[in-house]
């Protein structure tokens, strides 16, 4: 009814902050805890008393448990704090009494038993699409069949999910993630120190498999212009492997490549002062990356894939999904020309703006009314 003050509990469970120390999915249950917590009416809760995650931990706004900063198989110690955290979860969600749980990993067997009504959030089909069918894939298929609404992240995730699974369409929401300006901060240059010999390109995460970084390597290392006046920046991930030092040494481009690896401070820097960011993906859920370079005045330079088109909009520029040549000609041309590229830098900050967490938190909340009969 009109002007009714609603008093709702929402409670996101530990299994992603047993499961990651740093990492996309932990960030956006966290930066979604927040933005909920901002919201008068509603009371969230992340339990989780003891847990791995340096986001939670580093949170000003929940009220988390013990944070191991080291974790380790010694003598079972994972195990032993993944226990007692379990039984302290279930102790703290029954007094606590949550009138909804969203669930922030996938389980097989209900890990609360807890009688309300259950949320999963949903990221990305990729191990679906390649054909995977291992328990981590069994646990998310439980997950969806026990709860009561789907969150997906983009459209293209939320068409992917019901044309794998037999889900009723009207259970199935998408609802954008956001960016946070506080650790993505908009490009300020004169601020900057820029010590650079030479300027770069700049690569963020995993390489292998369907992140496709071979072509990037492969358009890099085919162009003269490329080779003689940039570096490629690849920040996160693992250390390359000796196949892939074998292949950086055989293109003749291994002065030009730089690892790296740090913490939020250290991407944001490199946001802000890449010429270009450049994603090679085959598939992805929604494509964060995009918006925190973004968000950073960096332009953006990615593959023509549905989930870029949703996170780049009109703001970033696309080349054709495996077209080496098409890449090639397309990084040359944004690099050689400074007006595009702070075309694209003005355009990108702006899109960004409409990705907040705050208008996250309201059009998930919007989701939980549907099924609390509020």
């Amino acid at each position: 009814m009109p002007g009714k003050v609603f008093e709702v509990r929402i409670l996101f469970d530990n299994q992603i902050f047993l499961l990651q120390r740093y990492g996309g999915v932990s960030r956006y249950f966290v930066e979604l805890a927040e933005a909920l917590s901002n919201i008068g009416h509603i009371e969230s809760k992340v339990v989780a008393p003891i847990h791995f995650n340096h986001h939670l931990w580093m949170s000003t706004l929940i009220n988390a448990g013990i944070y191991s900063r080291s974790s380790t198989n010694l003598l079972g110690l994972n195990k032993l704090s993944k226990n007692l955290s379990n039984f302290s979860s279930k102790r703290k969600i029954s007094a606590w009494k949550p009138d909804l749980i969203h669930e922030t990993f996938y389980s097989i067997d209900d890990p609360w038993n807890y009688p309300v009504h259950r949320i999963t959030t949903i990221h990305d089909l990729i191990r679906e699409k390649e054909g995977a069918s291992d328990r981590k894939i069994k646990g998310k298929e439980k997950s969806i069949q026990r709860a009561q609404a789907i969150i997906c992240v983009s459209d293209s995730t939320r068409i992917d999910l019901l044309n794998h699974y037999n889900l009723k369409e009207e259970n199935v929401h998408r609802v954008y993630v956001g960016v946070n300006p506080k650790i993505w901060p908009t490009r300020d240059v004169e601020s900057l120190i820029l010590k650079q010999a030479m300027e770069f390109i700049l690569f963020v995460g995993q390489r292998d498999g369907y992140k496709n970084f071979r072509l990037l390597l492969s358009a890099f290392s085919d162009s003269d212009i490329l080779r003689q006046n940039f570096k490629l920046v690849v920040f996160g991930g693992n250390d390359f492997s000796s196949k892939e030092k074998a292949k950086i040494e055989s293109l003749g481009i291994a002065k030009n490549i730089v690892h790296k690896k740090g913490n939020d401070e250290s991407l944001s820097y490199l946001y802000q002062t890449a010429k270009l960011f450049v994603s090679t993906s085959k598939i992805e859920g929604f494509g964060s990356p995009i918006l925190e370079a973004m968000s950073s005045g960096c332009p953006v330079l990615c593959s023509d894939i549905a989930a870029h088109r949703e996170s780049g909009g009109i703001a970033a520029q696309f080349f054709s999904l495996e077209n080496e040549g098409e890449l090639r000609n397309s990084l040359e041309n944004l690099l050689t020309n400074e007006d595009k590229l702070q075309e694209m830098s003005r355009a990108g900050v702006e899109h960004a703006k409409t990705f907040t967490w705050e208008r996250c938190a309201i059009e998930t909340f919007q989701v939980y009314e549907q099924y609390q009969g509020i």
